[in-house]
């Protein structure tokens, strides 16, 4: 699977990436540059924790996130926590050191969903990245599909509960119990007829 393949049954995957090294969105953007332009895939960019969770604030179609370990004011683990308390329908994918197992296990134990390496491989990353888009839209279905069976099981339970007043209704009244509807306007009265003089 590639993100390409993902373009034409569905929406452009939004992906955030996250790391300091100031050379990583050009390198993305130029790498990504012809299905940019196109509108086939889309990315925001954060230098840290704290500036991704605001990026995920201000765009809430991001569907993944690629996150560096080691950054400044709020690290990747930390953000990891932050992203699965916060935006739990958001999965992540950490980018460590080749090696680096205990990271990578504590990554994995606080939310992650899967890891790439540095140096980063781009092959490897769109794989793992529309992996990710795609289990990530198979759980927004999983919900959307949740949703409307609850909101078809509150219909059936209004349903039902007018179906059991009416039969509750006493036996004296002769019509069934309907929704209020405007008061009818009385018939005009019948003019008085006055005595005629005797």
């Amino acid at each position: 699977m590639t993100l390409e393949s993902l373009i034409p049954s569905a929406r452009p995957p939004v992906v955030l990436m996250v790391d300091d090294e100031p050379d990583l969105e050009h390198l993305v953007t130029q790498k990504f540059r012809r299905r940019i332009r196109a509108g086939e895939l889309r990315f925001h960019f954060a230098k840290d924790g704290r500036d991704a969770l605001e990026k995920l604030r201000e765009h809430p179609d991001i569907e993944v996130v690629v996150t560096d370990l080691n950054m400044p004011n709020m690290d990747g683990l930390q953000l990891l926590l932050e992203i699965r308390a916060r935006h739990p329908l958001v999965k992540a994918v950490i980018v460590s050191a080749y090696g680096d197992l205990a990271n990578i296990r504590g990554a994995m134990n606080r939310g992650a969903y899967d890891f790439l390496t540095k140096p980063l491989d781009f092959g490897d990353f769109e794989q793992t990245v529309a992996k990710t888009v795609d289990h990530v839209r198979a759980i927004q279905e999983q919900v959307r599909t949740l949703e409307e069976k609850q909101a078809l099981r509150v219909i059936v339970d209004e349903g039902t509960l007018y179906f059991m007043l009416q039969k509750t209704a006493p036996s004296s009244t002769s019509e069934p119990l309907s929704p209020p509807s405007e008061p009818s306007t009385p018939p005009p009265s019948a003019p008085l007829v006055g005595k005629s003089a005797g």
